[in-house]
């Protein structure tokens, strides 16, 4: 059963892991635990083995990281992808200090985040473009000029849209495209989806995605896209 030295099964410390991660705190997660897994495991508990197997993740992401700077890291998949996207994106995410001074929030800051979400697809392929027309809304100058608007937004100034933005931000919303013009066709089916993400700057966020890339055989691939949307961004 591979019972490690907590007593609990591999599947038990994924629920633990899994509680310890979402809930909104240990005690929360505990909770969570004895009504849906009929587990009674304290808050405490949670907490330690929670940022245990956090930490063993953190290190095994370090080595990859490491192993990948010095071309020496291998592809862990036995089938090699045929069709793959890497999708990246930068947020914001709420943060406060970790100073062990005992229950209360302190420190409290938004710090940047980069996220990577790595997917393969069923492979398909077409002896024409299943999508030939470009969509309506993409041809509607007011449209785009706030779809570009939106993705210029730079840290540090305000987001709060001009009277002329907010008309056509509402006027984007209510351009609903209309029935002849939509189009029907056959997305991928996505088969495998992993996910990297950091608080780091660019560069190591950068070996990150590729390590992921490289495990899963991603450079391999007969086909494959790197999809953002190239905003500029303090990564």
């Amino acid at each position: 059963m591979e019972i490690g030295a907590e007593g609990y099964s591999p599947s038990v410390l994924e629920k633990i892991e899994y509680a310890g991660a979402k809930a909104g705190s240990f005690q929360e997660a505990a909770e969570h635990m004895k009504v849906l897994a009929e587990i009674k495991i304290s808050d405490r508990h949670i907490g330690r083995l929670t940022e245990r197997i956090g930490a063993e993740r953190q290190k095994k992401c370090n080595l990859e990281v490491e192993l990948m700077k010095q071309d020496k890291l291998e592809v862990k998949v036995l089938n090699k992808p045929e069709v793959c996207a890497v999708y990246v994106d930068a947020g914001k995410v709420q943060t406060r200090a970790d100073d062990g001074g005992g229950p209360g929030v302190r420190g409290q800051a938004w710090a940047d985040t980069k996220v990577a979400c790595l997917v393969t697809y069923q492979a398909k392929e077409h002896l024409e473009d299943p999508q030939p027309e470009v969509p309506s809304k993409l041809m509607d100058r007011q449209t785009v000029k706030e779809i570009c608007r939106q993705m210029a937004m730079i840290h540090g100034k305000t987001q709060e849209p001009s009277a002329e933005s907010k008309v056509a931000s509402t006027k984007v919303k209510d351009n609903k495209e209309p029935e002849e013009n939509k189009q029907d066709f056959e997305k991928p089916e996505p088969l495998v989806r992993t996910a990297v993400a950091t608080q780091q700057k660019v560069d190591e966020f950068g070996y990150m995605v590729a390590a992921e890339a490289q495990k899963r055989g991603f450079y391999e691939a007969k086909r494959k896209a790197f999809v953002g949307d190239g905003g500029n961004s303090r990564l």
